[in-house]
């Protein structure tokens, strides 16, 4: 996406192919934004091949925020390999971890953490928008969820919009109902709930 004022600078999101799962990257004069690193592939080989070399394409060395919208290996399997790679600073993410893979990350991030070798935030709700932006040139709402609802890791998911130069890009997520991750509003592009599964987005 390409501001028509050259003073502007670019806002470019891409929806990069991970296989089975899902990671959106933003880019802004300001810093990167990269929403989910997961496929149902867990390999570093497939890792390699797939996120780390569109990324590296994409010239990033830094990761400012890193959104993980829920603990399902689909969003978060490539996580430990992203904190090797790239120089992440603030990760986000509900931390509801059912799996060796999440529960490892979780675990990665905590020690990172105490480290001070990044920021771990381990709750996601709809109040932290602001807090997700990586920088005065995008913006950012959670729509869901309001407040933390427990072991459940869908219900869970984080959904979020984001918003820059006019347009307006909606990541719906994992989240069960399709009436809590709604837009507010309008957007141009719409990531379907749940993989545009049955219950998916209205």
């Amino acid at each position: 996406m390409l501001s028509d004022d050259p003073d502007a600078g670019r806002v470019e999101v891409s929806y990069l192919d991970v296989g089975k799962g899902q990671s959106v990257l933003v880019q802004s004069p300001d810093g990167n934004l990269l929403v989910d690193a997961g496929s149902t592939s867990t390999s570093k080989i497939s890792y390699d091949g797939s996120l780390k070399k569109q990324l590296e394409e994409n010239g990033v060395n830094t990761i400012d925020k890193l959104v993980l919208t829920h603990g399902h290996e689909d969003h978060v399997s490539y996580g430990e390999y992203l904190l090797e790679d790239f120089d992440v600073e603030e990760v986000y993410w509900n931390a509801k971890a059912d799996s060796k893979t999440a529960r490892n990350l979780e675990r990665a991030l905590e020690e990172a953490d105490t480290a001070g070798e990044l920021e771990f935030h381990s709750s996601v709700t709809s109040g932290d928008g602001d807090s997700l932006e990586p920088g005065s040139s995008v913006d950012v709402q959670v729509v869901h969820p309001d407040a933390p609802v427990g072991s459940d890791v869908d219900a869970e998911s984080v959904a979020l919009t984001v918003e820059a130069q006019e347009k307006r890009f909606h990541i719906a997520s994992d989240a069960r109902d399709p009436s809590n991750v709604k837009a507010d509003g309008d957007v141009d592009v719409l990531t379907l709930q749940h993989h545009g599964a049955a219950s998916t987005t209205e």
